[in-house]
């Protein structure tokens, strides 16, 4: 595919992809729930992390046009894919606790909240991003594009997930900030915090 062909298949690209990264998930929820707890600055570390980790993950499916889903990823008799979603779903709930405990309002400022390489594990090793994005991938056309037309995909997609996570960290923060009284923040952390949980049913139901 060349550089032609790729800027004509962006719009269907982009349009798949916003559907795809901007509705609820592991990533976007946790950013939100993170930004709605702890405030967006201090957040932020954990949003450009999930962020980073999801862009290296989209790296590695345009590098091999999507292929990577349908690998078997083994070691020895140990099915590492099985290992990946197990780790994800702990790490998830442990930050659906972490989020649903924040202290809310300035009480939370002596919490100590998620930082990168928290937002970058998930971001690595969410499986499910795996899957989608490698289907959204691989259905655009872009196992046969060139390299510059792969460039041009990769830094749309970038882009997309850098704003994706910012919006979901903004929407959380704003919403958190708008419910001054501390039951009802409490209310706002401990629903985001169930939604971010419930998101590990369709890994655990990879693995049942």
């Amino acid at each position: 595919m060349t550089v032609d062909a790729t800027l004509g298949a962006l719009p269907s690209l982009i349009v798949g992809a916003l559907a795809l990264m901007g509705s609820p998930g592991p990533a976007t929820v946790g950013a939100a729930g993170t930004a709605a707890a702890f405030g967006l600055r201090r957040a932020f570390p954990y949003v450009a992390g999930s962020a980073v980790g999801t862009i290296a993950v989209l790296t590695v499916l345009v590098a091999g046009a999507g292929a990577l889903p349908d690998a078997e990823l083994r070691w020895g008799r140990v099915d590492l894919a099985t290992v990946v979603i197990v780790v994800a779903t702990g790490y998830l709930l442990w930050l659906s606790w972490r989020i649903a405990t924040a202290p809310p309002s300035a009480a939370g400022e002596q919490a100590l909240a998620p930082r990168f390489v928290s937002g970058l594990l998930l971001g690595l090793s969410n499986p499910k991003a795996y899957l989608a994005l490698g289907a959204l991938v691989s259905g655009h056309g872009l196992s046969g594009a060139s390299p510059a037309g792969a460039t041009l995909a990769l830094a749309v997609l970038a882009t997309l997930v850098a704003l994706v996570h910012l919006a979901w960290a903004v929407a959380g923060a704003t919403a958190a900030r708008a419910l001054h009284h501390p039951v009802v923040a409490r209310g706002v952390n401990v629903a985001l915090a169930l939604l971010l949980a419930a998101s590990t049913l369709p890994l655990l139901a990879d693995v049942l």
